[in-house]
């Protein structure tokens, strides 16, 4: 999509020009990018570039210092975590569960 970055940068919407954005999309003719556009496809095209245009005129935009190539650094979702988390502490007490097990037909067998 138009509005996305290139993965090692990121929209600084906080410092964003919106007087800048909303002028230069006032002066957009929007009867006539309708008119010369009468499919969907391409109307949602060139509205996407006219938006880009504005949102990259107006949005300054910052390169991320990190370097995401790095997996020990990946950002996962929440529920993603939450089930990494799960699994560990199943998998902690199974393995205690079991120990106490195996602990208690060693002991009860000596």
């Amino acid at each position: 999509m138009y509005l996305t970055p290139a993965h090692n940068h990121r929209y600084r919407w906080h410092c964003a020009d919106y007087d800048l954005m909303c002028n230069y999309l006032s002066t957009i003719d929007w009867s006539n990018v309708i008119c010369y556009n009468p499919e969907v496809s391409q109307l949602w095209e060139t509205f996407s570039a006219i938006l880009s245009m504005a949102v990259n005129t107006a949005v300054p935009i910052a390169v991320n210092n990190r370097n995401r190539q790095n997996t020990t650094n990946a950002c996962y979702s929440r529920m993603v975590r939450n089930c990494v988390k799960l699994c560990y502490f199943k998998t902690k007490v199974l393995e205690r569960t079991c120990r106490e097990a195996v602990g208690f037909v060693v002991a009860t067998e000596v």
